[in-house]
């Protein structure tokens, strides 16, 4: 990661994984996601344009072990160098 590309990272709860919702990202359309993520990504979509976002479950290749062990342990100095950390929380009524 470089210094100089100013970016916001994305902190938010994963949920439940199993009934992804989909977006298009890098190209692919369809790309599963957690809804809590697809929520977040939404409701960022409208404020911000144009916003270089750092989210986990996009930029660490969630199918690679390796790198994933790697860059967990990079999460600390990712949030630290972010221009903005962002915290979703979504709402959810219970029964």
């Amino acid at each position: 990661m470089h210094r100089f590309q100013r970016f916001a990272a994305l902190s938010y709860v994963w949920g439940d994984a199993a009934d992804p919702a989909r977006i298009v990202f890098n190209g692919v359309h369809g790309f599963p996601v957690t809804r809590n993520l697809h929520a977040a990504l939404r409701s960022l979509r409208r404020v911000g344009q144009g916003l270089r976002l750092w989210v986990d479950a996009l930029c660490i290749n969630q199918a690679d072990l390796e790198e994933k062990k790697t860059q967990l342990g990079l999460m600390k100095r990712v949030y630290q160098q972010a221009r903005k950390v962002i915290s979703y929380t979504p709402m959810s009524i219970e029964d």
